[in-house]
């Protein structure tokens, strides 16, 4: 539970939370507590010692942004979250899936981008996400080039590039608000932040897919994300010790890897970790009907099946009469 007062002009906030201890079996209340100058905790074993108590200005400086799966880019103002603190607005996305980044007011050519944000912005998106997209800096502010066609604003981009290009933009407008003079050194690698993503490979190519992870992890080494992915491509890339299954085993416990999926294909990451058969549901249907007599006959599904990236469907054909004759050869 988590609560949010406005007393005096002073925020006062609290999160409570109980735990079960599972030896002996017990509940463990928790709570805390949170105001201008001070965090308080309380609960926990008896015999823990005190939590040390950082200054809110302390934890203020901290750089810890989130962005939900819509992150939006548009071209109207948000007004929903003008309101809002800075701090807020870089983490707004996660809870509010209409409103906009706090940095896409500089995407927009709404507000003048600093020298510094460009640079590292610049250092980013070549790191990331060059040689598929290119950063120029024209007269009217930012503009893009994919794969090597005319230059647009970022609201043009495809929506995967986008939707990357926003947070990070973001991100780097974060960084430059907060500890700008480690900021005019135009370094993505000095980004030191607590970055939570949902859906983090959402609308990319399958082949960025596949390379978003390490390359993130090269440039922004000081950079803990904390994400979220339905992408075995994404998924591929992640020590098992970093990666949280969100599905229970039969006895209901949170599912804990036993091996490593560094060398799983894709389809070995479907079928093993999420469950999921690779081959799509219309063939497993076309199976089931041809075996009730209610579908193609047996020689299409034959074909069918047949069909592979190194062999179309006339040579599948093909393939299908060949051993249809064998056949009529070995019952003679």
């Amino acid at each position: 539970m988590r609560r949010l007062v406005d007393l005096f002009n002073q925020m006062r906030a609290g999160v409570e939370a109980v735990l079960r201890a599972p030896e002996p079996d017990r509940l463990i209340p928790l709570r805390l507590d949170i105001d201008e100058g001070r965090i308080v905790t309380t609960g926990g074993p008896p015999l823990a010692p005190p939590a040390p108590a950082p200054s809110w200005n302390r934890v203020r400086q901290l750089v810890i942004a989130g962005y939900g799966a819509t992150r939006n880019l548009s071209p109207r103002i948000d007004s929903g979250s003008e309101n809002l603190s800075p701090d807020a607005r870089h983490l707004i996305t996660l809870f509010d899936p209409l409103s906009q980044l706090a940095g896409s007011d500089v995407l927009m050519g709404r507000q003048p981008a600093s020298k510094p944000f460009v640079e590292i912005f610049q250092n980013l998106v070549r790191q990331v996400l060059g040689p598929e997209l290119q950063f120029a800096m024209t007269v009217p502010g930012i503009r893009f080039t994919v794969a090597d066609t005319d230059l647009v604003e970022a609201i043009d981009l495809p929506d995967g590039f986008r939707s990357a290009a926003a947070w990070m933009a973001d991100l780097c407008a974060f960084w430059c608000e907060k500890k700008p003079d480690l900021a005019a050194n135009a370094n993505p690698a000095d980004i030191h932040a607590i970055v939570l993503i949902d859906e983090i490979d959402l609308h990319l190519h399958p082949s960025l897919q596949r390379e978003l992870v390490p390359r993130l992890r090269k440039a922004l080494p000081k950079v803990q994300f904390i994400v979220t992915t339905h992408s075995p491509l994404v998924l591929a890339n992640f020590d098992a010790n970093e990666i949280i299954a969100l599905d229970r085993d039969r006895d209901g416990n949170v599912r804990e890897l036993d091996r490593q999926i560094l060398g799983f294909t894709s389809d070995q990451i479907y079928e093993w970790l999420m469950g999921t058969r690779p081959m799509g549901a219309a063939m497993a249907e076309e199976l089931r009907k041809s075996d009730n007599g209610a579908g193609r006959d047996d020689a299409e599904v034959a074909r069918l099946m047949r069909v592979s990236p190194t062999t179309n469907e006339e040579d599948a054909g093909k393939q299908v009469a060949e051993f249809k004759e064998i056949l009529k050869t070995l019952k003679r």
